[in-house]
């Protein structure tokens, strides 16, 4: 009989077993860098930001008023009769709630600020806003503002806990 020559490759089970080492590696490191709080602060202010510009495009498509209303939970974006627009991503009427997003439970809106106690902003038939301000996000002691000029530029600045404060995004148009 002659002798048998090595095989190259991997068995079944070699391949099983790293394929596991790698989920558990890959579990491990993606619940770490979500549990951080500057993360997901970024992230529910990346939203807040696209979800204004959706709003401001609604206005400027719709040859209609819409209104973005904070509260401490979230925020909702309706016409000028008041019903809630329908999310573009999701077909259902745009409400965002901090504590049922699993992604973002704990985020809060701690203060809005659009001048004269306002808690909201419009954006008018054109997608102009109807003036400038900033809603403040806070999560585990960590806080993010987001500022909006009366233009309709939007600008994330980081304010963490540690001290560390500098802008996420530059200004970017909320049109």
């Amino acid at each position: 009989m002659p002798p048998r020559t090595p095989r190259a490759g991997f068995t079944l089970l070699e391949l099983v077993l790293m394929l596991v080492l790698l989920a558990v590696v890959a579990s491990a490191g993606m619940s770490w860098y979500f549990d951080r709080s500057t993360v997901t602060l970024r992230n529910a202010g990346e939203l807040l930001v696209e979800d204004l510009k959706i709003a401001q495009q609604r206005a400027a498509f719709a040859a209609d008023t819409t209104r973005v209303s904070f509260s401490n939970g979230g925020y909702r974006i309706a016409n000028s009769a008041g019903v809630l627009i329908q999310n573009p991503r999701t077909a259902l009427p745009f409400e965002r709630d901090y504590g049922r997003d699993a992604v973002f439970r704990g985020v809060s809106i701690e203060q809005v600020d659009f001048g004269a106690g306002r808690t909201h902003i419009s954006f008018d038939a054109q997608g102009v806003p109807d003036g400038s301000g900033s809603v403040l996000l806070t999560f585990q002691g960590d806080r993010l503002e987001l500022q909006l000029d009366a233009s309709g530029y939007a600008k994330l600045i980081v304010r963490a806990s540690d001290g560390d404060q500098g802008p996420v995004l530059a200004p970017q148009p909320a049109r």
